[in-house]
């Protein structure tokens, strides 16, 4: 059993490593739109709500 901790894995196929780090980084960056989006629409409502009730109420 310590045998095989002493064994290291196989190499990893440098494209398919580039690949996976390629997909990590598209999705960090979709989620970090997605949390600036979030953002900009709690300011909108922060915005919309300080300015009171619509006039033509």
């Amino acid at each position: 059993m310590l045998d095989l901790f002493w064994e290291h894995p196989p190499p990893l196929d440098p494209k398919v490593v580039g690949r996976m780090m390629q997909l990590i980084r598209d999705r960090i960056r979709g989620l970090e739109d997605k949390r600036a989006l979030l953002n900009e629409e709690k300011e909108l409502i922060v915005r919309a709500a300080s300015l009171g009730p619509p006039l033509f109420f």
